[in-house]
């Protein structure tokens, strides 16, 4: 995957959320909170067939839920800028089970990365994902045919 260069720089935390300057013009910044970065990576995971959900860690939700910390949703995902302005992407899943780990993960890899720069023009140098566990498809009840049809 080639690297565009792009001028980006990590403006200092905002009310706990980091902000990514994405231009300026004469009349200011243009920039984008981590957290809504955050929602074209949710989106993105929730476009992948095989993808189930985001998951976070069991033992660190439960301590969060207790002092009331961030949703699962934004703890299963971590974005981070280098030095070089490129952001570094990690995202917690679970995959449904029957697909292809390595090829679900490689297709999220890649939709993450181009939906950022799609909605951003920032550059993602990678995206790890990080697969919890795996969930069995939720299949409809069906009724057994009975008796003969009627006309």
């Amino acid at each position: 995957m080639m690297k565009k260069s792009t001028t980006v720089k990590k403006v200092p935390q905002m009310r706990e959320n980091a902000r990514f300057l994405l231009g300026s013009n004469t009349l200011g910044e243009i920039g984008i909170t981590e957290r809504a970065v955050a929602m074209i990576v949710r989106n993105s995971v929730g476009s992948i067939p095989g993808v189930a959900r985001l998951t976070g860690n069991t033992l660190v939700d439960n301590l969060a839920e207790l002092v009331g910390s961030k949703s699962i949703k934004d703890r299963s995902i971590s974005i981070k800028m280098d030095k070089e302005g490129f952001l570094n992407v990690e995202v917690a899943i679970n995959i449904r089970y029957g697909y292809n780990l390595p090829e679900t993960a490689e297709e999220l890899q890649n939709t993450i990365a181009g939906d950022i720069f799609s909605y951003t023009g920032l550059t993602v140098s990678n995206v790890d994902v990080i697969v919890r566990d795996l969930e069995e498809e939720i299949r409809e009840e069906t009724t057994p045919a009975t008796g003969d049809l009627e006309d």
